[in-house]
């Protein structure tokens, strides 16, 4: 995949293959992964986009436009690690919920804890016998000294709405934290996608 400018900082999760994604004009495309029938958490998905935390201290804002084609699609920002914590924006077949789910312990199969936080509306719009829906959210990161992140979103990229809890990042296995976003179905559905729109 060639990529320039913004999307230089960013990394596969594994080994790149073309059913991961692909540049746009405005940022990158990552397609849905259809998970395993045991799925435990997201260390089985090889596509999730993530870069590198920007130091001990930043804050960094993230627009994407999730599409959606069948209920149980979820996509949207990840903190990865071996603990990880991740906005999930879920289609229930008409509207998105958006979830804060967090998994301790995931190198070692640990599960994952889910909360509803909010409901946001869907655009529903045809593709030639298809019906996709889509939102627009922007998800905000402010990592603070000893990689404790506080989380926010917004649907217009100016009234941000903060998460709670405030997430401790850990390493990965082989390299430091990540963030950056995600996009998986349940096994025999439909896979949607999501588009990320980065700074020029």
């Amino acid at each position: 995949m060639q990529a320039s400018g913004e999307a230089l900082k960013y990394q596969w999760h594994a080994n790149y293959q073309d059913s991961f994604g692909f540049p746009t004009n405005e940022g990158v495309r990552v397609y849905g992964h259809n998970v395993s029938a045991d799925f435990r958490n997201l260390w089985e998905v090889p596509n999730l986009f993530l870069k590198k935390f920007d130091g001990e201290t930043f804050t960094d804002t993230l627009c994407m436009t999730i599409t959606a084609k069948e209920a149980g699609q979820q996509s949207g920002f990840i903190i990865m690690g071996r603990d990880y914590c991740r906005l999930s924006v879920t289609f229930n077949g008409s509207a998105f919920v958006l979830q804060h789910i967090v998994c301790k312990n995931a190198d070692t199969g640990g599960g994952e804890v889910v909360k509803d936080i909010a409901s946001l509306k869907a655009r529903k719009y045809g593709a030639g016998t298809k019906t996709n829906y889509d939102c627009q959210v922007f998800f905000r990161i402010w990592c603070k000294r000893g990689a404790v992140c506080h989380i926010s979103y917004s649907i217009d990229g100016k009234r941000f709405t903060a998460v709670a809890e405030p997430f401790q990042a850990r390493e990965g296995k082989w390299i430091g934290a990540k963030y950056g976003m995600f996009s998986i179905a349940p096994q025999g559905v439909s896979k949607g996608w999501i588009d990320l729109k980065l700074k020029n």
